[in-house]
């Protein structure tokens, strides 16, 4: 199948968020939006469809842009030269968009809301929504910025050239005037600070944050009185209550950061170091130690010393959809190197660190956490564990493969590398059925497990929906999607397609959401359909007929290895070639092999976009067995080295190489295949 074009996007409106995937009509050019399973939302009759406005679908026809819905009804009719939902200089227009029908000519834009009701007319040459409550326009020969409320009203006008956002809040601008001096504005139009509008930065109707020159900030009361001394270079927003304020040099580099309450006292004593606010705490920066990271309470105490190191929370939705209670946002992966060990926090300070954790992976609030545990032996393989939020013991070390399910009550697993998989309930883990050769799970949801010849069908609700003996079941493709649809046999979602031994090319059977097979054979009348890769389901147990996952076993990309040195010392880093006895990964290569395909996250924009192809990764094994001086040598773009990378960076001590007998530092790339099955 020819690929001709394939984006995932993510399109938010009224009543939730829906996966829309933009594609191309390879005879005509034009752009359409199907779903995920190629039902047609907006035929393929556009030039151009942009994924990037707030509510809806923007689309260009003729030269003239509009904007449909979910369901493909525009909402903004196609009579616009221009749309621009994202203006440069404000961090969001609240769902409002920029729109003209001349684009070339002066005063021709006016905004829209999401729906496309027209808010201001086309007679501005700049728009601007600065609240969801307030937008702004300016005519080209006008000196006045004009302020409206959303039924188009004109409230009140300010004389400037520029405008601008004050990053702390919505609770007030900043307008940069004729005279080149800036002056900050409250909602209602009215200066921050009256006595002296050039002055006010800030204020919420108590405190006022002001400038008395470039380094000079501070905060004053209602009363005039100084909260904070006019001694800053910044003064911003903290946890509630909170202003944090910095000191920079003659070069404007920090030299000091520290955090002050609304009284006035100091809740985070000032230092070199960046100070971040993270839900309820403050995540600090020491600035000295290469950024090491740490962690305060709201009244200033230490919940981490400050010796971590923090990732952001990925969670993939393939084979889920939107989870519901997901919210990877109120979490941060903290990493201890020695020991290497790995750990969550929540942005209210609480610590989830199961003793012994190498690993904790998140799914949502009533998903467990599944965690990966450093073995004792580092010649045996890391065995995980289940976890709650608090902490509390759901499932013992004593399994080599943890999944998620879709059910939070349920797990998917095994306990030994040759033992066969099975669904395990947490509430009374001891009724799981270890029974399964193999599993995977498919993009729509639904779970396909084998035993010999027979294919069973769980539904995202595992419920047990088709069994039978078959050559091979898999998640339908684009053309059968659509031959399926062409039959009209059942009003009923097409979830499988099975192939019985003896079947001629072109006969499959659908199955169907209820469990119900349907036999097709060569099309009647072909769809008509725009081709693209299908979407597949990720492998996640490799089946000995079926090419893995990820592959170890390939040579490497030519890498140049650097000519040894004359005389070899302590620190040399080796060849693989120079050496009698090459590092080996706990176990062996098996094991290696095993301990990518189990710990392989594919990555969503590379699974999007059908990225699939190698990257190679250069690393050195110390003699201590640990891995350092890692780099990426081959990349295919979608996230798939920085995947590669973490693979590496989490892998456990190998046993180290040897050269006459000694241990030594030896360089070793290895090649990583990501392919979508």
């Amino acid at each position: 199948m020819k690929i001709i074009a394939f984006t995932l996007l993510v399109c938010l409106y009224t009543n939730g968020v829906i996966a829309q995937s933009r594609f191309q009509d390879p005879a005509t050019g034009k752009w359409g939006y199907q779903d995920r399973e190629w039902n047609i939302i907006a035929p393929a009759i556009y030039d151009e469809v942009q994924p990037n406005f707030d509510t809806i679908m923007a689309v260009k026809k003729d030269g003239k842009m509009g904007a449909i819905d979910e369901k493909g009804r525009y909402r903004i009719p196609l009579i616009y030269e221009k749309i621009e939902p994202n203006l440069p200089g404000f961090p969001s227009q609240y769902g409002y968009a920029a729109v003209t029908r001349n684009y070339k000519m002066p005063n021709t834009w006016g905004m829209v809301d999401g729906r496309g009701k027209v808010i201001l007319p086309e007679k501005f040459r700049y728009v601007r929504a600065i609240t969801p409550q307030l937008l702004v326009g300016k005519v080209d020969v006008d000196s006045f910025y004009q302020f409206y409320d959303l039924r188009g009203r004109l409230l009140y006008k300010i004389v400037g050239r520029r405008l601008s956002p004050i990053e702390m809040d919505n609770l007030c601008f900043s307008v940069e005037g004729y005279d080149h001096k800036d002056r900050a504005y409250k909602l209602d139009g009215k200066p921050v600070y009256p006595p002296d509008p050039t002055a006010g930065v800030w204020t919420n109707g108590e405190l006022t944050i002001l400038s008395k020159g470039r380094y000079e900030k501070g905060v004053i009361n209602s009363k005039g009185e100084t909260v904070i001394p006019f001694e800053y270079f910044r003064i911003k927003h903290g946890l509630p209550g909170h202003f944090i304020a910095v000191k920079v040099d003659e070069q404007f580099m920090p030299v000091s950061t520290g955090v002050y309450d609304y009284a006035g006292k100091i809740v985070v004593p000032f230092a070199k170091q960046s100070i971040v606010v993270f839900g309820k705490t403050y995540l600090v920066y020491d600035e000295t130690k290469d950024d090491l990271g740490g962690m305060l309470a709201a009244d200033g105490a230490q919940i981490l010393p400050m010796q971590y190191r923090f990732s952001t929370v990925h969670v993939s939705e393939n084979g889920y959809g939107k989870i519901p209670d997901s919210h990877p946002e109120r979490y941060l992966m903290v990493y201890q190197t020695e020991p290497r060990r790995q750990f969550l926090i929540r942005n209210d300070g609480l610590v989830i660190r199961p003793e012994g954790s190498s690993q904790v992976t998140y799914l949502s609030e009533k998903h467990a956490l599944i965690v990966e545990m450093a073995p004792f032996d580092p010649q045996q393989p890391e065995l995980k564990m289940a976890v709650d939020l608090k902490g509390n013991v759901l499932l013992p070390p004593e399994y080599l493969l943890l999944q998620f399910t879709a059910d939070p009550k349920v797990l998917i697993g095994k306990k030994t590398l040759a033992g066969r998989v099975g669904f395990i309930p947490l509430e009374a883990p001891q009724k799981a059925e270890f029974i399964y050769d193999y599993y995977s799970r498919f993009y729509n949801g639904y779970y396909r497990v084998q035993v010999g010849r027979t294919y069973e069908l769980y539904n995202p609700q595992l419920k047990r929906i088709h069994s039978g003996e078959y050559e091979w079941v898999n998640e339908p493709d684009q053309s059968q999607h659509d031959q399926f649809r062409f039959s009209k046999k059942t009003k009923e979602k097409l979830v499988a397609v099975a192939f019985r031994q003896g079947m001629v090319y072109g006969e499959w059977l659908g199955i169907t959401e209820s469990g119900k097979d349907f036999l097709f054979k060569q099309p009647e009348q072909p769809p008509v359909k725009a081709e693209r890769p299908s979407a597949k389901e990720e492998v996640v147990e490799v089946m000995e007929e079926a090419p893995p996952v990820v592959e170890t076993d390939e040579a490497p990309p030519p890498v140049e290895a650097p000519p040894p040195p004359a005389v070899e010392t302590p620190d040399m880093i080796f060849n693989m070639f120079d050496i009698q006895e090459p590092p080996e990964f706990p176990g062996g290569k098996d094991s290696l092999n095993q301990y990518l395909i189990r710990n392989l996250k594919y990555p969503r924009l590379a699974a999007e976009n059908g990225i699939q192809g190698m990257v190679a990764i250069k690393f050195v094994i110390e003699k201590d067995g640990s891995i350092s001086n890692i780099t990426l040598v081959r990349d295919i773009g979608g996230g798939c080295g920085q995947e590669a990378k973490r693979l590496v960076e989490s892998m456990p001590k190998w046993t180290p190489g040897k050269k006459n007998g000694q241990k030594v530092r030896v360089e070793y790339t290895m090649p990583v295949r990501f392919k979508l099955e």
